[in-house]
């Protein structure tokens, strides 16, 4: 028997990929991705909370590397407009 939680998915670089960013407000949310995404990206809205207060966007960028991808998902992660990326 195969355990697939002990395969690790082969990511083939350069590809699309995508960030989903949530937060409290749409303009800081967008700036916070202006300043942490340093190449071309699409920014587009994805949800709100059902309470209202959150709103996810989805931001899709090229990757080169490993490497890149993760350096782009940490600098969104540390922003202070940012409550969470996926």
């Amino acid at each position: 028997m195969i355990n697939l939680n002990d395969l690790d998915a082969e990511i083939v670089y350069p590809l699309k990929w995508t960030y989903k960013v949530i937060g409290l407000d749409r303009d800081a949310i967008s700036a916070a991705v202006e300043k942490c995404i340093t190449k071309e990206y699409t920014f587009d809205f994805s949800n709100v909370s059902s309470g209202g207060k959150y709103q996810s966007f989805k931001v899709e960028v090229w990757v080169e590397t490993e490497k890149e991808r993760l350096d782009f998902f940490n600098r969104l992660a540390a922003h202070p407009a940012i409550a969470r990326i996926i």
